[in-house]
């Protein structure tokens, strides 16, 4: 027997007003079937907008057939490369149970493609279209919100994923069974696929030094117990993906993979611009001149949002007796995030501050340990000569 996720099963969507239909694709003779979104997701729960119908604790479950997997793909104008990456969901050695895509208004033949894919795929194709744009990071949370397996893989609309990369994530989570989160590499491609040697995780070590910054959304996996407390993603967040990953690390449920699944395409029309998503090599020096170039943060706003959206959801977590969580781990995070969130609050009152004052309290935060939750010494000089 191994322990590999959680049986939550009823999702609610908190947007039912954004969702203009849902198409279910299936296998076989059954015709398309058209509903109404909230015709069949009940009520939502107050405290994580989810319908908890099962206790949520790991599951111990013996061989595939009991371990259900969803793949959760928001797509937006992807018709030019999305046929690849639908293929790739086809050609695993450990196919999905279910594909959920939401779209989110896409005028070019995005739907189409996914229509004529999930005519013969061989697991279920599920497609709910937005009414409205409601943007990448709400369209990632909408599709994982109507996803109903055990372990939930994200998908980017333009990337490839290699054969294996189903059958090995699972395998990690067996052998982890207190890990709520699975991250991989993946090997970072133009846009033709062409690969010139690096990779997600190469660049984040090679810049930054430690892989706790690696939190792409399209390398993650999440077991469904972290899901019950991650979403919705609370408004003001911007990225579901470093939400999803803060909570992971706070509860120190993380698991970083060195192994790369996927070809991770980069062109001009990705929402990440970020320094170490280059397919170019890059270094720490690179990574300084980036952040060094960016505009100095008159605050931290989404931070704090994050920060404070973590602090509910821990105390959410609390209320409700922990189910698949340690308790002492709850409390340390709770810990964690107060701290941090004393320092965004110190640190953003640097701005207003003259020049030798703001020097003198900069001196006094890193004394303190303050920048410990930024950029460390870099973060420090910064705040020293703006």
């Amino acid at each position: 027997l191994v322990e590999i996720g959680a049986p939550v099963a009823g999702f609610l969507h908190a947007r039912w007003h954004l969702v203009l239909r849902a198409v279910s694709l299936r296998v076989g003779t059954e015709p398309f079937r058209t509903d109404r979104a909230n015709d069949r997701l009940g009520q939502k729960n107050s405290t994580h907008g989810f319908v908890i119908l099962t206790e949520v604790s790991l599951l111990r479950t013996a061989g595939r057939g009991q371990v259900r997997v969803s793949v959760a793909m928001a797509t937006f104008n992807g018709a030019v490369h999305l046929q690849e990456q639908l293929d790739s969901f086809r050609t695993q050695t450990r196919q999905p149970d279910e594909v959920v895509i939401c779209d989110d208004g896409s005028s070019d033949s995005t739907v189409e493609v996914i229509e004529r894919f999930g005519q013969d795929a061989p697991f279920e194709v599920r497609i709910f279209l937005n009414e409205s744009n409601v943007g990448f990071t709400q369209n990632f949370s909408d599709a994982m919100f109507h996803c109903t397996g055990d372990v939930i893989f994200l998908s980017d609309q333009d990337d490839v994923w290699f054969d294996s990369k189903i059958e090995v994530v699972l395998a990690a989570f067996v052998e982890h069974p207190d890990i709520e989160l699975v991250v991989h590499d993946g090997r970072l491609v133009d846009e033709n696929l062409q690969w010139h040697g690096t990779t997600n995780l190469g660049q984040v070590l090679s810049g930054f030094g430690d892989s706790d910054v690696l939190a792409t959304g399209g390398l993650t996996a999440i077991r469904r117990s972290l899901a019950a407390i991650a979403l919705p993603v609370p408004d003001g967040i911007v990225g579901h993906d470093l939400w999803i990953h803060y909570l992971a690390r706070r509860l120190r449920t993380r698991l970083v993979l060195e192994a790369s699944l996927q070809l991770v395409r980069r062109h001009g029309r990705n929402t990440s611009a970020w320094v170490a998503s280059s397919t170019q090599p890059i270094n720490r020096w690179d990574v300084f001149v980036s952040q060094w170039r960016a505009a100095v943060a008159e605050g931290y706003e989404d931070r704090i949002a994050i920060n404070s959206a973590a602090q509910r959801a821990f105390a959410k977590l609390l209320e409700s007796e922990c189910p698949g969580f340690d308790r002492a781990s709850i409390l340390r995070s709770i810990d964690d995030v107060a701290d941090e969130r004393k320092a965004l609050i110190a640190r953003s009152t640097l701005a207003g501050m003259a020049a030798m004052r703001r020097k003198v309290s900069a001196t006094r935060l890193l004394i303190g340990g303050c920048y410990r939750h930024f950029n460390g010494y870099k973060s420090f000089l910064r705040d020293l000569v703006r």
